[in-house]
Order: structure tokens, then sequence, then C-alpha cells
């Protein structure tokens, strides 16, 4: 990614890069019901309230992804 991208390397300290369940769900390519559906049976990285919303960092989510294709080939 490039400078200025929504990318943890570019923030400014002490900032987490955060995404929403609808972004997790398009990065994934399922329903936003499906992502629930993982929280809730636990296999989801964990979830941080930002105001009223639950948010996931991207970070985290990313190398859930990676994880989650490597174990699944």
């Amino acid at each position: 990614m490039l400078p200025g991208e929504n990318s943890p390397r570019w923030l400014p300290p002490g900032r987490l890069d955060l995404v929403s369940i609808e972004e997790v769900a398009a990065m994934l390519s399922v329903s936003v019901r499906t992502v629930r559906r993982y929280q809730a049976e636990g296999l989801t990285p964990a979830r941080i309230r930002r105001c009223r919303q639950l948010m996931y960092r991207r970070l985290d989510v990313e190398n859930w992804i990676k994880g989650a294709t490597r174990s699944g080939s």
C-alpha cells in the first residue's frame, strides 16, 4: 500500500485502523449475517467498542483471513 492509504503502517502513532462488520463482510465476500454467525461461534478476531459500534482492527481481520486461507487449503 502507498502512503495515504488506510494501512496501519501509515497511521499516526497510537491510532487504530478500524473496520465495521459491513467492511469485514465485504473483505470476506460474505453477508453481514454470516459474519455475525462467525462472531457467535467465536471465530472472529476480538472486537473493539467505538462509541456504540463494535469494530475490528483491520490488521487483525487481515491476519485472520490469511490464517483461515492457509488452514483451509
